[in-house]
């Protein structure tokens, strides 16, 4: 579906769920905002990895997928792309979140391409190099320095990658030179950074607004259940900043917080922070210790 269609919340959901009972390999994009769109890659119909993205400033923020739909969801119809790649393409794009621009705009001599791929492979990296042709763009998928030759189908029989192309590119960066951006990271650095960011997805948590007030109830600091606040590291004594999201991603802002026996999935917010940010009782909001 490189042609992007318009689907409402529910039918972006029904998609990704069918695309993953078949199978699928590749990535979902749909539109969060102008100029923000949302990934969602899948490896043999498992997700692997969902992040937004911010396309001028090139930010990148990682998202349990289930948030990204409700946050495509509230916006009515959205356009929607889908691509299918092979499993580990799949996969190593998936940790794209984690790139880091090597080169850009370096200017690869006749004969130089070795040696731009030889430090891709001596420091192990995964990631991808996009070389400026004189007739358009083409891309290689690294994987610990080696590229995937994996090959793969659009629709109808399509090829779209494959050993075959990827030898002929090579050859010809190497006889006629070209312009070349490499985003990569060393493998052991992406694998601790997936790691750290299943972490951070594992911290964030959805909790149910309660206002509170009276004259013993705090005017600055939000209660939410012990057992969540020690999950996160902290014990009953302990006072921390949280975040506050609505359930479209946007930040409400962050507030001081403890943990407090049997609150369940309940948040206490004191009345006037309620009021200020125009919450409603019973709002989901979603929380995630913040400044750690």
């Amino acid at each position: 579906m490189p042609e992007g269609v318009l689907l409402t919340g529910s039918d972006l959901r029904t998609m990704v769920d069918n695309l993953c009972a078949d199978g699928f390999s590749g990535y979902v994009k749909f539109e969060l905002s102008p100029g923000k769109h949302a990934y969602v890659f899948v490896a043999n119909g498992d997700q692997v990895r969902a992040f937004e993205m911010t396309e001028a400033r090139g930010d990148v923020k990682v998202a349990k997928p289930d948030r990204l739909m409700n946050m495509a969801g509230g916006n009515g119809r959205v356009l929607a792309w889908s691509y299918i790649l092979s499993g580990r393409l799949a996969n190593v794009l998936g940790n794209s979140f984690a790139f880091k621009p090597l080169y850009r705009d370096y200017q690869v001599k006749k004969k130089e391409l070795k040696k731009v791929l030889d430090n891709m492979t001596h420091d192990n990296h995964s990631g991808f190099l996009q070389f400026d042709l004189s007739d358009g763009r083409a891309v290689v998928v690294l994987e610990k320095g080696e590229p995937i030759h994996d090959q793969f189908i659009s629709q109808y029989g399509e090829v779209l990658c494959g050993r075959e192309v990827i030898t002929n590119l090579f050859d010809y960066v190497y006889s006629q030179g070209a312009v070349v951006h490499v985003f990569a990271e060393k493998y052991h650095e992406l694998e601790n950074r997936s790691r750290r960011a299943n972490d951070d997805l594992d911290k964030m948590i959805q909790l149910t607004v309660k206002p509170v007030g009276g004259m013993f109830a705090s005017k600055d600091t939000l209660n939410l259940d012990l057992e969540y606040a020690r999950g996160w590291g902290y014990n009953a004594k302990s006072t921390f900043q949280i975040a506050v999201e609505d359930m479209d991603g946007r930040m409400l802002g962050t507030y001081k917080a403890k943990g407090v026996s049997k609150k369940n999935l309940n948040l206490e917010i004191p009345q006037k922070i309620v009021t200020e940010l125009g919450l409603q009782e019973s709002q989901e909001v979603t929380v995630y210790p913040y400044g750690e």
